[in-house]
């Protein structure tokens, strides 16, 4: 997933390009932008 459409759904809005590596979801995914699918309640951890 590219961080510009994180940016246009409002679920990262990071200054530089974190590094994500675990997500954590719940709930059942839906389709946001071009159909990618996200998860709603999720956690985004490590981003250092």
């Amino acid at each position: 997933m590219k961080y510009d459409e994180l940016l246009s759904i409002g679920i990262v809005k990071p200054s530089l390009k974190p590094k994500i590596t675990e997500f954590v979801t719940t709930e059942k995914s839906y389709q946001a932008g071009q159909g990618y699918g996200i998860r709603l309640n999720w956690e985004i951890r490590n981003l250092s």
